[in-house]
């Protein structure tokens, strides 16, 4: 459990936020065990992040291959592999007893992703890897999980 953290009086919203990395998957049990204990709605985001670069790959190629075939194909492998990260989550989370469970695919920005969708969605609580499967996670370090400690409306954790 979380010791020698300041949590909300009331926490109804967890938002955990998952990419497949190892620091996520932490991130997940704390949130599982925190919603547990505060009877919370366990909110499970993934945020594919190469969307528009496959956009830009397609523009790039345009007329050497057929874009819309690469970008569809593409598109699929990264949203199946999203939904089974959030799959993963959700079906360990209903196996400890919860019963209030969001599971949300996006795609964009990871960072404002999270960001918005913890402001549109009244989260009380973000709980999030340290740092995640990003192709540049050695040169940006928890790049993600900064910005959205500085820029979040409510409490963050940081798992490491």
């Amino acid at each position: 459990m979380v010791e020698g953290v300041n949590l909300p009086r009331s926490v109804k919203r967890i938002l955990v936020p998952v990419d497949g990395s190892i620091h996520s998957s932490k991130a997940a049990d704390m949130a599982l065990d925190l919603a547990k204990k505060y009877n919370a709605t366990l909110c499970i985001l993934h945020v594919a992040a190469g969307y528009a670069a496959y956009e830009r790959f397609s523009e790039a190629y345009e007329g050497r291959v057929n874009p819309e075939i690469l970008t569809d194909t593409a598109l699929n492998t990264v949203r199946s592999q999203g939904e089974a990260y959030l799959q993963e989550v959700e079906a360990k989370a209903k196996a400890e007893g919860l019963t209030k469970v969001e599971r949300v695919y996006s795609a964009g920005d990871p960072a404002d992703e999270i960001l918005n969708f913890a402001e549109r969605n009244d989260v009380d609580l973000i709980v999030m890897g340290s740092r995640g499967l990003g192709r540049f996670s050695r040169v940006f370090l928890g790049s993600v999980s900064n910005k959205v400690a500085h820029h979040a409306h409510c409490t963050v954790i940081i798992v490491k």
